[in-house]
């Protein structure tokens, strides 16, 4: 026997196909009529659906329409992906120096490396391969 629906999904599911205003705000008061702190559940998480916008909609910057990645000459991304990264002591990454490898694994290497900025300070840095 399928367990029953969640009445919060199934509101919350039923009142994003009608759009904001007056209609929602109908169905939501019938729908929500016997649980007091059932309306207040649904209009957070329509607030939340609504603010959210559509940024996962418009994909990566230079993306064309088959959906694969076509970076511009000028993309900063280009250079990040094509350099190969030697790290080791002495190398500075960001306001880290490096100034031993104090253990490696399987996602990368771990240093012992010194904080120059905001404050000075030795910290461990794991550097993703």
């Amino acid at each position: 026997m399928p367990a029953p629906e969640n009445p919060l999904k199934s509101i919350f599911n039923a009142a994003l196909d009608l759009p904001a205003g007056p209609e929602r705000d109908a169905y939501l008061d019938r729908a929500c009529w016997d649980d007091p702190t059932l309306r207040p559940q649904v209009d957070s998480l329509l607030n939340a659906h609504d603010g959210a916008g559509d940024f996962l909609a418009s994909g990566v910057p230079g993306d064309d329409a088959t959906g694969a990645h076509t970076p511009k000459p000028d993309d900063p991304t280009v250079s990040v992906r094509r350099q190969v990264i030697s790290e080791g002591p002495g190398i500075n990454i960001g306001p880290y120096k490096l100034l031993q490898q104090i253990g490696e694994g399987g996602m990368g290497a771990v240093f012992m490396a010194e904080q120059t900025q905001p404050i000075r300070r030795k910290v461990a840095l794991k550097v993703i391969k």
